[in-house]
């Protein structure tokens, strides 16, 4: 209540919000305190007078002391769109996923390919859906399918389910590859079918693959923009362990694939792939 906190009434402001976190029980609450409101002085007396203790980032919690090394299976659900059909980025991507040269002895990179009218490589048409696989050298492709409509739940429920029955690894990770358009709208503009992955979609689809599975993400990225949020976070957290992804805006050639060379280093779990990510995308 900003009145409150405009009138010095701290632990009124307090106790709303403690009521609140018990009704929300193990659902992730999202406070915001509109401070256009308030004064240069009432921003200092309320940080002041607050009996909570801050949040300070502790140092521990983000180091990774796994140093086992890990057999992974990559998959990468690409939905091309015009970031494919104007801008060939999807394909620059492949590109670099190819030059990253991971060990594919021991790992899986796998890529579904779909949702935009052209592709810019000669072995992927945009009247089909592709399954490739990264070979010693390149990209193969496995399976050519009907094109569908990579908006849809089932495709990628289809996807995720696949990888999970035909590669058995230790660990196992998501790369959502298009535009995001953060947790009110959803991710992944398929430009054939003009529809879109909304979080309702994506939970269904994860719970329908993941979760029937029973064998948990150890990650999932957002090569996409606006797409780290607590809502999508708690829409995600039964079904992986990690998330990797962008509150802001990302460049249309998105990530920087080179960290697929790290796959079979020590300590390569969660925490140890979204540095390894971090690091090549900045």
């Amino acid at each position: 209540n900003i009145t409150d906190v405009k009138n010095g009434d701290y632990q009124k402001v307090e106790d709303e919000i403690a009521l609140l976190k018990e009704l929300c029980g193990d659902k992730v609450l999202k406070v915001i305190i509109e401070t256009c409101y308030l004064t240069e002085e009432e921003k200092k007396q309320s940080s002041t007078n607050s009996q909570y203790t801050p949040y300070t980032r502790d140092r521990k919690a983000f180091e990774n002391d796994d140093t086992n090394t890990y057999t992974q299976t990559v998959m990468v659900y690409m939905v091309g769109s015009d970031l494919e059909s104007s801008y060939g980025n999807a394909s620059i991507d492949l590109s670099e996923m190819v030059a990253a040269q991971p060990d594919i002895e021991n790992n899986n990179v796998v890529v579904f390919t779909g949702g935009a009218s052209e592709w810019k490589l000669d072995s992927i048409s945009g009247d089909d859906s592709c399954l490739l696989e990264l070979g010693k050298d390149d990209f193969y492709v496995k399976e050519t399918l009907d094109a569908c409509n990579m908006g849809s739940a089932d495709s990628l429920s289809n996807f995720v389910t696949y990888c999970l029955n035909e590669y058995d690894t230790d660990k196992y990770s998501l790369i959502l590859w298009n535009h995001g358009a953060g947790p009110v709208m959803g991710f992944g503009v398929d430009e054939n079918y003009k529809d879109i992955l909304t979080l309702p979609e994506l939970q269904s689809a994860l719970e329908s693959s993941v979760g029937e599975s029973g064998k948990k993400l150890e990650w999932i990225g957002f090569d996409a923009c606006l797409m780290n949020s607590l809502e999508v976070a708690d829409i995600l957290a039964p079904y992986s362990n990690y998330l990797i992804a962008s509150q802001e805006t990302e460049p249309g050639w998105g990530w920087n694939y080179s960290f697929l060379s790290k796959l079979s280093e020590p300590g390569m779990n969660g925490a140890g792939m979204g540095k390894e990510i971090i690091d090549a995308y900045m």
